[in-house]
């Protein structure tokens, strides 16, 4: 990591930090307004003012110390924070319809003020449930014609699982076995496996890897989060458990390149094409690994048939999807899409990040069938 991804990664966080508490401070100011200013709901917008702060304390607890009181403040913080943001979402409504509500009367702003709080917290509940539900989400891909050796073969895609205090090895142990019930020829893995700056159960997680890679090849990419947190660490886990790690750099399988872009912080386009262009060409078409869903036009140029990402989680939970589409990704937020003869796969991924709820939005594996 160079400088630039250095400051990057230190500027990061903070801005993140405020700009949760700044959400925080007017959904309370929204849930006081609204619902009156009793002691009980005074102290109740003291904790969702305060829950950045405890997300943010347990997150540095956590890549110290690995024991059961950060854990549990870890995954209360979690939790409660889904839930306060889509209290949020419901303080948004609320707001834009402040002035309406006024000149109608405050019967039907109070009214309206429970309706929406209570949509919010049926959302959580339902996200909560989503969050430990796997899909199968299947596609069929025309096999490239200098690659007859993919016809008939099933490639697996995963990302996003976040193993730390929230997910944890019983959850990798489940996710591994769908995948090993597929019956797949090979796993691609771009990024985010881990989510914490250290991970207590370290063994247990290495162990339900090895069992995933004496099933099946698997080729691993990190992602953001792998960098977040001890990164030499995170790659010796996925490494030792038997995972093929590409860090900018290819290896070919059945005769096919897979090659694989680390994730970077800061995007230096002369740097990154140079990268693709030395380990793609029009003469062997590519499988590429890229955590997040962009460089699309170098990819296609360089002659890559397919790319497959993660990062976005389609938003993890309803609204976030449009918030993601709109001001982000675009078309490449979620699903299977094409740009000049590259086929881009985003999986909206299996785990959470923050807010523990996946509201609307189920998690996934991908099974790719090459026809």
């Amino acid at each position: 990591m160079d400088k630039l991804d250095k400051i990057h990664k230190h500027f990061f966080f903070p801005i993140f930090f405020i700009t949760l508490f700044v959400i925080s401070l007017f959904t309370a100011m929204m849930v006081l307004l609204s619902l009156g200013n009793s002691q009980t709901l005074l102290q109740f917008a003291v904790l969702i003012a305060v829950t950045p702060i405890l997300f943010i304390l347990s997150n540095i607890l956590y890549r110290y110390f690995d024991n059961f009181f950060v854990r549990i403040l870890y995954i209360f913080s979690s939790y409660i924070g889904g839930l306060f943001l889509l209290w949020f979402f419901a303080s948004i409504v609320l707001a834009v319809f402040y002035v309406l509500f006024l000149f109608v009367g405050p019967a039907y702003f109070f009214a309206v003020s429970i309706l929406l709080y209570s949509l919010a917290t049926l959302f959580f509940m339902i996200g909560i449930l989503q969050a430990k539900k796997v899909k199968i989400t299947r596609y069929e891909m025309p096999a490239p014609a200098k690659h007859e050796s993919l016809k008939g073969k099933k490639f697996a895609l995963v990302a996003d699982m976040h193993l730390g205090p929230v997910n944890q090895e019983k959850f990798a142990r489940r996710i591994f076995r769908k995948i090993i019930n597929e019956k797949s020829d090979a796993v691609l893995f771009p990024g985010d496996m881990f989510d914490s700056e250290c991970y207590g159960d370290v063994e247990n997680i290495r162990k339900e890897i090895k069992v995933l890679t004496d099933a099946v090849p698997v080729f691993f990419s990190p992602g953001n989060h792998e960098q977040y947190g001890p990164f030499n660490h995170f790659i010796q886990i996925a490494s030792d458990g038997g995972m093929t790690v590409l860090i900018d750099e290819k290896i070919n399988f059945l005769g096919v390149p897979i090659f694989a872009l680390n994730f970077r912080q800061t995007k230096r386009m002369d740097e990154i094409e140079k990268l693709i262009n030395e380990n793609i060409s029009p003469e062997n078409p590519a499988i590429v690994l890229n955590h997040e869903p962009v460089f699309h036009d170098l990819l296609s140029k360089a002659g890559a048939f397919l790319v497959v990402s993660g990062h976005t989680h389609n938003g993890q939970f309803w609204p976030g999807n449009y918030i993601t589409d709109f001001f982000f990704y675009k078309k490449f937020t979620y699903g299977l899409q094409n740009y000049g003869g590259l086929s881009s796969i985003t999986t909206s991924g299996i785990g959470t990040y923050g807010p523990a709820i996946r509201t609307f939005n189920t998690p996934e594996i991908v099974i790719i069938n090459f026809v």
